[in-house]
Protein backbone atom coordinates (compact mmCIF):
# COMPACT_ATOMS: atom_id res chain seq x y z
CA UNK A 1 0.00 0.00 0.00
CA UNK A 2 1.48 3.38 -1.47
CA UNK A 3 2.28 6.01 1.61
CA UNK A 4 0.54 9.78 1.27
CA UNK A 5 3.28 11.94 1.29
CA UNK A 6 2.95 15.78 0.63
CA UNK A 7 5.44 18.40 0.87
CA UNK A 8 6.31 20.88 4.29
CA UNK A 9 4.17 23.31 2.54
CA UNK A 10 1.18 21.21 2.62
CA UNK A 11 1.63 20.52 5.78
CA UNK A 12 1.94 23.85 7.07
CA UNK A 13 -1.51 25.14 4.91
CA UNK A 14 -3.10 22.08 6.91
CA UNK A 15 -2.28 22.55 10.10
CA UNK A 16 -2.67 26.36 9.62
CA UNK A 17 -6.27 25.41 8.20
CA UNK A 18 -6.95 23.09 11.28
CA UNK A 19 -5.95 25.62 13.94
CA UNK A 20 -8.28 28.58 12.03
CA UNK A 21 -11.44 25.55 12.38
CA UNK A 22 -10.16 25.05 16.37
CA UNK A 23 -10.37 28.85 16.62
CA UNK A 24 -13.39 29.45 15.10
CA UNK A 25 -15.18 26.56 17.19
CA UNK A 26 -14.55 28.00 20.30
CA UNK A 27 -16.41 31.78 19.25
CA UNK A 28 -19.89 32.15 18.75
CA UNK A 29 -21.33 32.65 15.09
CA UNK A 30 -21.87 36.62 16.20
CA UNK A 31 -18.20 36.65 16.68
CA UNK A 32 -17.90 34.88 12.84
CA UNK A 33 -20.36 37.33 11.55
CA UNK A 34 -18.17 40.08 13.03
CA UNK A 35 -15.09 38.28 11.62
CA UNK A 36 -16.32 38.31 8.14
CA UNK A 37 -17.68 41.49 8.32
CA UNK A 38 -14.42 43.05 9.16
CA UNK A 39 -12.67 40.85 6.47
CA UNK A 40 -15.07 42.40 4.21
CA UNK A 41 -13.86 46.07 5.01
CA UNK A 42 -16.48 47.49 7.64
CA UNK A 43 -15.62 49.55 10.43
CA UNK A 44 -16.52 48.65 13.70
CA UNK A 45 -19.83 50.71 13.26
CA UNK A 46 -20.47 49.26 9.92
CA UNK A 47 -20.42 45.75 11.97
CA UNK A 48 -22.42 47.17 14.93
CA UNK A 49 -24.89 48.56 12.85
CA UNK A 50 -25.42 45.22 11.09
CA UNK A 51 -25.08 43.29 13.92
CA UNK A 52 -27.41 45.27 16.16
CA UNK A 53 -25.07 45.64 18.79
CA UNK A 54 -22.90 48.53 20.33
CA UNK A 55 -19.78 50.21 19.01
CA UNK A 56 -18.47 49.63 22.18
CA UNK A 57 -19.55 45.61 22.52
CA UNK A 58 -17.43 44.95 18.94
CA UNK A 59 -14.55 47.58 20.01
CA UNK A 60 -14.57 44.83 22.91
CA UNK A 61 -14.31 41.78 20.94
CA UNK A 62 -11.85 42.78 18.92
CA UNK A 63 -9.15 44.25 21.83
CA UNK A 64 -10.19 42.78 24.67
CA UNK A 65 -11.67 39.12 24.29
CA UNK A 66 -8.29 37.21 23.94
CA UNK A 67 -10.48 33.90 22.55
CA UNK A 68 -12.25 36.38 19.40
CA UNK A 69 -8.62 37.97 18.98
CA UNK A 70 -6.89 34.61 18.41
CA UNK A 71 -9.46 33.51 16.16
CA UNK A 72 -9.72 37.02 14.56
CA UNK A 73 -5.57 36.38 13.68
CA UNK A 74 -5.91 32.81 13.25
CA UNK A 75 -8.70 33.81 10.25
CA UNK A 76 -7.13 37.23 8.62
CA UNK A 77 -3.93 35.24 8.14
CA UNK A 78 -6.05 32.59 6.61
CA UNK A 79 -7.98 34.59 4.43
CA UNK A 80 -4.64 36.62 3.19
CA UNK A 81 -3.27 33.54 1.71
CA UNK A 82 -6.02 32.29 0.26
CA UNK A 83 -6.13 35.67 -1.03
CA UNK A 84 -2.26 35.48 -2.27
CA UNK A 85 -3.03 31.74 -3.85
CA UNK A 86 -5.92 33.04 -6.14
CA UNK A 87 -3.74 36.05 -6.89
CA UNK A 88 -0.64 34.05 -7.35
CA UNK A 89 -2.53 31.30 -9.61
CA UNK A 90 -4.21 33.97 -11.58
CA UNK A 91 -1.02 35.69 -12.25
CA UNK A 92 0.25 32.36 -13.62
CA UNK A 93 -2.68 31.69 -15.59
CA UNK A 94 -2.34 34.96 -17.40
CA UNK A 95 1.42 34.93 -18.27
CA UNK A 96 0.90 31.19 -19.11
CA UNK A 97 -1.67 32.72 -21.82
CA UNK A 98 0.54 35.37 -22.68
CA UNK A 99 3.03 32.89 -24.00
Amino acid sequence: MGRFLCSKKDKRIAGGSFRLIMALKKISSRHKQALLLRMQGLNYEQIAEQLGVGVSTVENWFYRDATFRDAFEQFKQQYIDEITKTARERMQSAADQAM
